[in-house]
């Protein structure tokens, strides 16, 4: 029986673990940096990526002078949208996109991470695409907003207004012009790059980002929308397609982000074929007629941007009237820094 008056000795911890509080240290491990999906698929690098809102974590017990890489790329503005076979949607523009080489990560910190959403292609109506929403990096002392790209604007033949303007895109891309026409006082001017986010750092990150292109009178093809390496084509005898996006390594494979929608075919386009989307996601602009292109889908709808590299949908080509812009691709964030 157990002796609750006798002295016992201290406990002196587990024989071959060291005992106290050396012991406790074997079992604990180093400290992690959690938040996102995490990655070690790059050599030397630990690597966490961001497709939905969330945070990063970082302890107090990881090294004080530990800096990263920052990704952040806005959501994707839809494809103007189209309400009969006389028009054509503008392709939406690239969401901003900002890269910092090396940003600090701090102790015992956390980062919240937004994820812009595309915007919507909005419909079958005359209707410019809305503008993608923006993607936000929230450290505590250097914030990052990629601001989400604009929406490409609608046009047609005939009388009737369209949508005045394009809404600005973000730093990678302004949203691209609705090709127009003479029989009207349409608008046939593109959506410029806005000045795309801010970081409060001592260098600030540039943000990559082109305006859309230019509508034509008359127009038979609407224009392309911006992306992060180039401006979007413009509308004229067929449609402009999207700007090019930017290749990046920070996940250990080249991929490509922030490309323009390419605008939609109107019913008299020669090749009756939408632009090409930017290489970075950029959606596809519909088509004018089945025959005319061999990936038509159908319907005559723009292509949306590709799920989390923040490019543009594409806009609406006229086969049958009344078609919708793609969404926008949702955008991202990626963190990288080497193991320690």
């Amino acid at each position: 029986m157990f002796d609750f008056f006798k002295k016992e000795k201290p406990f002196q911890g587990f024989q071959g673990f060291g005992g106290g509080a050396s012991g406790l240290a074997m079992f604990s491990g180093k400290a992690e940096i959690t938040g996102g999906t995490k990655s070690t698929a790059r050599s030397g690098y630990t690597v966490h990526t961001f497709t939905s809102s969330g945070s990063l974590v970082a302890p107090g017990g990881i090294p004080g002078s530990l800096t990263a890489e920052v990704l952040v790329i806005g959501g994707g503005g839809g494809g103007g949208s189209c309400a009969i076979t006389d028009a054509a949607g503008g392709g939406g523009g690239a969401g901003a996109l900002h890269f910092i080489p090396s940003s600090p990560i701090g102790q015992d910190v956390t980062i919240p991470v937004t994820i812009g959403s595309g915007g919507n292609g909005t419909g079958s109506a005359y209707n410019t695409g809305q503008q993608g929403s923006s993607s936000v990096w929230n450290h505590p002392t250097v914030p990052i907003t990629a601001i989400g790209g604009g929406g490409g604007m609608s046009t047609r033949l005939g009388s009737g207004p369209t949508d005045p303007t394009g809404p600005a895109g973000g730093s990678t891309g302004g949203s691209g012009a609705g090709g127009n026409n003479s029989n009207g006082p349409w608008i046939v001017t593109p959506g410029s790059a806005s000045s795309g986010g801010s970081a409060n750092a001592a260098t600030p990150p540039i943000g990559f980002g082109y305006p859309g292109g230019t509508g034509s009178k008359p127009a038979e093809g609407a224009a392309g929308g911006g992306g992060a390496d180039a401006p979007g084509g413009d509308g004229g005898s067929n449609a402009g397609a999207g700007g090019n996006g930017i290749p990046y390594n920070i996940t250990g494979s080249p991929v490509t982000y922030a490309g323009g929608g390419g605008g939609g075919a109107r019913q008299t386009t020669p090749t009756g074929v939408g632009g090409n989307g930017g290489t970075g996601g950029g959606g596809k602009g519909g088509a004018n007629a089945p025959p005319a292109d061999p990936t038509w889908d159908g319907t005559g709808n723009g292509t949306p941007g590709t799920a989390n590299t923040g490019g543009g949908g594409g806009g609406a080509g006229a086969y049958g009237g009344g078609r919708s812009g793609g969404v926008g691709g949702p955008g991202i964030v990626i963190v990288a820094y080497a193991n320690y």
